[in-house]
């Protein structure tokens, strides 16, 4: 295990310097922090499986040739053809996860506004519909938390966290406040430890080299989910029981060629015989 992991962690710092990549650029490409492929090069750790086909898909090399060997070095026009591609790639997807991004926290607002019209039609001015947008900050803040988690790095996840502890607890004051007339303004305390949290919360997974979200809520947004890798076990069965088959068949065609071959050679031998014994009373 530790030579398989050795290989693959020079594999991955020779192809990603052939492109001449940093481990942040391959980092942000794979979703995964620069400290990471930092431990992945060091042989620290090792990227699982789907992550190292997706690395041996960006440099177009195979996965056996990743994990049993060393690689053979890319040409510097191949190199740089594939740095401007991967590069290219990375600022498509980030302009499409912005995007998503964005119209999601539109959504919200224009629920918001929707929620204020509402309010408004049915409580009459000086309802305090307003806080309907006071509402949506905090709802906004999750949506960018989730999305940040999956698609952005922790310097993206962890302000937006912030964002939404801060904004939480101004909800709940000004709830109090314009609707019980209780100005608990000593809410806003509880984020002292909060904040605190958020930022050790950084420091461990900063360097830890991980990703914010788990792979089983990143699976639902990517489609990676155990429904699909049900059916490529089934597959694998499947395929296993085809050569399991025609092993069988192939042992059964054997042992009948051997038979037939058994019962020939005794045939011929009784012709001998009847030959010899004919001869024989002539």
């Amino acid at each position: 295990m530790n030579e398989v992991k050795n290989t693959v962690s020079k594999n991955i710092a020779a192809l990603r310097t052939a492109c001449g990549m940093t481990q942040a650029e391959l980092g942000a490409i794979l979703n995964y922090s620069d400290k990471a492929v930092s431990k992945w090069e060091r042989g620290e750790s090792i990227p699982d499986v789907t992550v190292l086909a997706e690395i041996c898909r960006i440099f177009e090399v195979s996965l056996d040739d990743m994990v049993k060997g060393p690689v053979a070095a890319l040409s510097a026009e191949k190199a740089e053809a594939e740095a401007v591609r991967a590069s290219r790639e990375a600022g498509s997807r980030l302009k499409k996860h912005v995007a998503i991004t964005l119209m999601s926290m539109s959504l919200v607002w224009l629920v918001a506004v929707l929620g204020y019209i509402l309010w408004q039609g049915v409580a009459g001015p000086g309802g305090n519909a307003w806080m309907v947008f006071v509402y949506a900050v905090p709802v906004s803040a999750i949506v960018l938390v989730v999305f940040a988690g999956i698609w952005f790095s922790r310097k993206t996840v962890f302000p937006a966290v912030t964002v939404l502890m801060w904004s939480v607890l101004a909800a709940i004051y000004l709830s109090l406040l314009v609707f019980g007339g209780i100005n608990f303004w000593l809410v806003f305390l509880i984020g002292i430890p909060g904040q605190i949290i958020i930022l050790l919360w950084s420091g461990i997974v900063a360097n830890m080299g991980i990703n914010s979200v788990p792979k089983a809520l990143k699976g639902i947004f990517t489609g990676k989910d155990k429904g699909s890798d049900k059916s490529k076990n089934a597959d694998q069965n499947r395929d296993k029981f085809k050569a399991g088959d025609a092993d069988q068949n192939r042992h059964k065609f054997k042992a009948g060629d051997a038979d037939q071959n058994r019962d020939a050679a005794g045939n011929m031998i009784k012709d001998k015989d009847a030959d010899r014994d004919k001869a024989a009373g002539d």
